[in-house]
Parts: structure tokens; C-alpha cells; sequence
């Protein structure tokens, strides 16, 4: 019962999708330009994440508290935390995790919660930099902005391991060239909103003052749509064509290259396996009733099963044993057929 409403909870939290106004310090560090613009214009066509991942990104930021409480007791206040930072020319914005005051100045502190897997490699402002991970070469750019915004020369990132709770630091000195080479990043990227926002403002004023049920209307309203979105192809900046960064693109559906659909699918068009897969999906799909099921009648058994050791009870054409030892082992067969049995 309780599990199944965590669930609802977690799947409506994942399928929800919130609109993007201005570039974010969190991901101007992303490797592709396209998905910066669509973050911003295209924001609703982003792919929802799975209630798993939802999941995760929930735990990084309970882990992101504990390690807030965690310095507190040992005399390490957090202040400014999650303190807004706003670059106007460069419409960008993001929240800092915090500052740390520690003998007369301020570092700036970003927390990062990991799985052990990255935990073990990461020891390096350049792991970070040169992963091969998206995300992770979002991290350093992040700190630096901060850092640049609230000048300050010093920073650290917390990384902690999921897996056992260990926390590594890695120490960060600001790099102003490197700061405003991300702050540079913003203008073609703004450039290209602008445009874009233009077009379709353009096209929504058609659309509004268009009477649709007219044939005329529509098939005119539907040519400048069109013509719209050629022109909107562009203003966007080019594809990129990297299987390890599109893979974990969120704009994936939308947007990934043809050379890498095709590359992708003549490794998997074989209509056997086809044929397969849409089968495993159908006992997929019953499988959960199955379980249900499945334990329910088992339970049951147990219930109006009043013997010791081992008994049998006969219904319809099944046979079933009763096993009592630590456990109790319910075995149900039809008579003729192999035995499944579940403890």
C-alpha cells in the first residue's frame, strides 16, 4: 500500500516537466549547443526520466543535507546556502550549494553525491573536465561561475559515495579566463532563442488570428508552420554526432543524428528477434498479475492449512503440499503437471 503510493508519487514527479527561461549554471558546462537552445525553447518536448532516476536525483539531494549537517557539527556552518547567482548580460542563473567561512574567507563548497563506480575515479579537477560523462564535465564550469560570480578564489567540491558514505575533496582555485569562457558560451546560445523565440511568436499570432475550421485557414496555417520550422532548423546550432553524449541526452528523441540511428539500427533489424522481444513484453505485462496472484493463493493456503509437518489438500484438478519447518513451503501442481512451488 505504501510502496504503491511512493510509487504514483515518484512516477507523476518524473513525468513532470517545467519550463526553462534562461541558460542554468548547473548544465552550461554540457558538450553541445543544441541542447542548451532546446532546453530553453524546447523544454516540453525534453524526455521524461524514469521514476528509478527520479529516484536518484531525490537521493543526491538528501545526501546534499546530510553532508550539510554533517560539517555543522564539526563547527563547519554553511552559509549563503543555495544563495541565487545571476549573471544578467549572459542570462544565466543557478543556486550554490553554499560557503563555507573558514579562518577569514569563504569558500565555496558543491556537493556531489556519486556511485562508487565514478567515486573511485574521480580525484582530479580534470577527471571531472575531461569524463566522459556529460554530466560530470557539467561540474567544474558550475563551481567556477559560482566562484566568479561571489568572487571568490577559493572552492571545494564534496563527492560522496552512495554505496559506503565515504566524502573525498577536491580542492578548486578560481580561473577567471576559464569562468568567462563559459559566460562567452551564452550570447550564440541566446542569439539563437531569441531567433527562434521570433519565429514562433510569429507563428502562434498566425494560428491565433487563423479561423481553423475554415479549410482554406488551416492549409494556410499549416504551409507557414512548416516554412516556420525550417527556418527554426536554421537558427539551431549544429548536431553533434557522439553516441556517449547523445545517449544521455534528455532532447535524444528529437533531435539524434541520422548517423547514429542508422548505425544503431542495422546492429538490431532481425525480425526473429523482433518477434521475440514483442512477446517478452506481452509476459511482461501479465507477469505482475501472475505474482499477485500467485501469492495470494498461497497465502490462502496457508491460512486454512491447520496440520503439522506436511499435509495435502486436494482442489478442483490441483494438488497441493504443505510443508511446515521454519518456513512454510506451499508446492501447487495440476495433476499431470510439474510442481511450482514457493516458500
Amino acid at each position: 500500500m505504501f510502496v504503491e503510493k511512493l510509487q504514483k508519487h515518484l512516477e507523476q514527479e518524473s513525468n513532470r516537466r517545467l519550463p526553462q527561461h534562461v541558460n542554468r549554471i548547473s548544465s552550461i558546462g554540457w558538450p553541445c549547443d543544441r541542447f542548451l537552445v532546446y532546453s530553453i525553447v524546447a523544454w516540453h518536448d525534453r524526455d521524461s526520466i524514469t521514476p528509478e532516476l527520479q529516484s536518484i536525483f531525490n537521493e543526491g539531494r538528501k545526501h546534499e543535507l546530510l553532508i550539510k549537517q554533517d560539517l555543522a557539527t564539526i563547527g563547519m556552518d554553511i552559509i549563503w546556502s543555495e544563495r541565487p547567482v545571476w549573471f544578467e548580460a549572459e542570462r544565466l542563473s543557478g543556486h550554490i550549494d553554499g560557503v563555507i567561512a573558514y579562518r577569514k574567507s569563504h569558500i565555496a563548497v558543491e556537493i556531489k553525491s556519486i556511485s562508487q563506480f565514478v567515486f573511485d575515479k574521480v580525484n582530479t579537477a580534470d577527471d571531472m573536465q575531461y569524463s566522459t560523462k556529460p554530466y560530470m564535465q557539467c561540474y567544474l564550469p558550475q563551481l567556477q561561475l559560482y566562484m566568479y560570480g561571489f568572487d571568490l578564489k577559493r572552492g571545494v567540491f564534496l563527492l560522496k559515495n552512495k554505496q559506503t558514505g565515504e566524502i573525498k575533496e577536491i580542492p578548486i582555485t578560481l580561473d577567471k579566463e576559464y569562468a568567462r569562457y563559459y559566460l562567452n558560451r551564452c550570447y550564440p546560445i541566446n542569439d539563437s532563442v531569441d531567433k527562434i523565440r521570433q519565429i514562433l511568436k510569429e507563428t502562434y499570432q498566425v494560428k491565433e488570428i487563423a479561423d481553423l475550421k475554415k479549410k482554406g485557414d488551416q492549409d494556410d496555417y499549416l504551409a507557414i508552420k512548416e516554412d516556420a520550422y525550417k527556418i527554426i532548423d536554421t537558427y539551431l546550432p549544429d548536431r553533434i554526432c557522439d553516441f556517449d553524449i547523445c545517449k544521455d541526452c534528455s532532447f535524444r528523441t528529437l533531435c539524434l543524428p541520422d548517423e547514429i540511428r542508422e548505425e544503431r539500427a542495422r546492429l538490431f533489424i532481425n525480425t526473429e528477434l523482433e518477434a521475440k522481444l514483442n512477446r517478452r513484453q506481452e509476459l511482461m505485462e501479465t507477469r505482475k498479475e501472475y505474482n499477485a496472484i500467485d501469492t495470494e493463493v498461497k497465502e490462502r493456503i496457508k491460512e486454512v492449512n491447520t496440520l503439522t509437518n506436511e499435509s495435502f489438500i486436494i482442489c478442483g484438478d490441483f494438488e497441493i503440499t504443505v510443508k511446515q519447518g521454519k518456513t512454510t513451503r506451499v508446492s501447487i501442481k495440476k495433476i499431470g503437471e510439474e510442481t511450482n512451488t514457493k516458500e
